[in-house]
């Protein structure tokens, strides 16, 4: 057990969706726990539920968690057939730790994680904090909600607004898996640029069209500069896709390192931050643009290709309304939200600024732990 130098919780349990993102920004959340209220950390993967059954829980029988009773969140997990064995495990997890249920915090980021954060804590009696806001249930029936500005939270005593999306991006942690990139991939060059890509969303695409269209351009320019790059994707990034990325960075001198998702289970971004000065990003990836801001890096964002269709003349019509002056901004969503985020953050983050307020974020949640 760490030293305790403040209230809240004694343990802090993970609730992970194995999304990369949704991990480090849990993880920036649970390291700050640790440090100012000497919490143990805990990570706890939830049940995989796919296909139809994936939309009835997560999209239909989630609306009875916007009720946020015990009954309610007793029927959610109960009813789920992996629900009782996944509560029972989480019970033997705190047991074995000789810690009260209401010393216990769960924690989760995304959608998936969220209903199984808020039912367990209220099945076990325990407390429970979301990052982000979920979709259909809010953040109201949560003890605590960490928000970026971009979801434009309205104002209440659950919820704490961050600039960008907290991650575990610190001074360590940066020097650390440096290191480790270095052992792996020695530079050979005093100049290092970090090349961190996405893949396809419900907004965005990265296809081999503009893999094989902008990777050639980074890397011309990397040549120019006499820079190492060093290349890593997501587990969003199509096959096709990194077959391309592939293809394009065979034997260029510059690159130091392709790092696909796919095929290497190890996150080698920390030590991409921590080892280059400036980092080219994706627009589509919100936790990957906050990280390189945190890391103190130049960022460049990438443009993408855009999702056409139906969603994207949808969104186009709310820019025309907010722009009128008839909504308020708080109304954009997809490619027109994602632009505004991506503009404050790059313009007004710095490494001490995110850095803190993912700090702070944990201290305002400790400030309330036994109201």
């Amino acid at each position: 057990m760490a030293t305790r130098t403040s209230e809240g919780p004694e343990l802090v349990i993970v609730l992970s969706d194995g999304i990369r993102g949704h991990e480090n920004q849990s993880e920036g959340v649970a390291w700050w726990l640790g440090e100012l209220c000497g919490a143990d950390v805990k990570w706890f993967r939830i049940p995989c539920i796919e296909g139809l059954r994936r939309f009835w829980w997560y999209k239909i029988r989630i609306f009875s968690l916007k009720q946020n009773t015990d009954k309610s969140a007793g029927n959610w997990v109960g009813k789920i057939p992996e629900g009782n064995a996944f509560i029972s495990e989480l019970e033997s997890i705190i047991a074995a730790e000789n810690i009260a249920v209401t010393d216990v915090l769960f924690l989760s980021a995304g959608s998936s994680t969220a209903p199984w954060c808020l039912s367990v804590a209220r099945v076990l009696g325990s407390k429970c904090c979301t990052i982000m806001t979920p979709s259909v249930i809010g953040t109201d029936p949560f003890d605590f909600a960490v928000v970026p500005k971009h979801d434009h939270p309205k104002p209440a005593s659950n919820v704490f607004v961050t600039l960008g999306a907290p991650n575990m991006i610190r001074p360590d942690l940066l020097e650390s898996e440096a290191k480790k990139l270095v052992e792996k991939y020695p530079p050979r060059r005093n100049v290092r640029w970090a090349v961190l890509l996405g893949g396809d969303d419900a907004n965005y695409r990265l296809t081999p069209e503009w893999v094989k269209r902008e990777i050639p351009k980074i890397l011309a320019e990397a040549q120019k500069t006499d820079a190492d790059v060093y290349i890593t994707t997501s587990r969003r990034t199509s096959p096709e896709a990194e077959e391309a990325i592939t293809n394009s960075t065979k034997n260029h001198e510059n690159v130091r390192a392709l790092i696909l998702a796919s095929r290497e289970p190890w996150n080698p971004v920390p030590g991409m931050l921590g080892l280059c000065d400036c980092v080219y990003c994706t627009e589509d990836s919100v936790s990957m643009i906050s990280e390189a801001t945190t890391a103190g890096c130049e960022v460049r964002v990438l443009a993408m290709d855009r999702a056409y269709g139906v969603r994207f003349l949808l969104q186009y019509i709310t820019v025309q309304i907010v722009n009128a002056g008839l909504i308020s901004q708080r109304f954009l969503w997809g490619i027109p939200k994602f632009d505004v985020m991506i503009s404050e953050i790059v313009e007004n983050t710095s490494f001490t600024s995110s850095q803190l307020e993912t700090a702070a974020a944990v201290k305002w949640l400790s400030d309330r732990w036994t109201r």
